[in-house]
């Protein structure tokens, strides 16, 4: 089994607009809209979260991800 590195939000912060845009995306597939916010799938609220300098939050249960919408080394549910 292969372990994936998790990116930091410094990582994620470091990235140009294009790169953060190219990779959210990827990440979303399909059809593409400005503002486009994912869901957190995570907790029971299947709100979109937050849009951040890193990428998007949860305000429910502070999960963090980056633009490619996976999670960050920092998010509160690695614990």
């Amino acid at each position: 089994m292969c372990k994936v590195q998790m990116k930091t939000v410094a990582e994620n912060e470091a990235m140009s607009d294009e790169e953060k845009l190219a990779a959210t995306k990827a990440a979303k597939m399909g059809s593409w809209y400005d503002g486009w916010r994912p869901y957190c799938l995570k907790c029971n609220t299947f709100a979109r979260m937050s849009s951040m300098s890193y990428g998007f939050k949860c305000l429910s249960c502070g999960n963090m991800i980056g633009f490619d919408c996976t999670r960050l080394q920092e998010s509160p549910l690695n614990v």
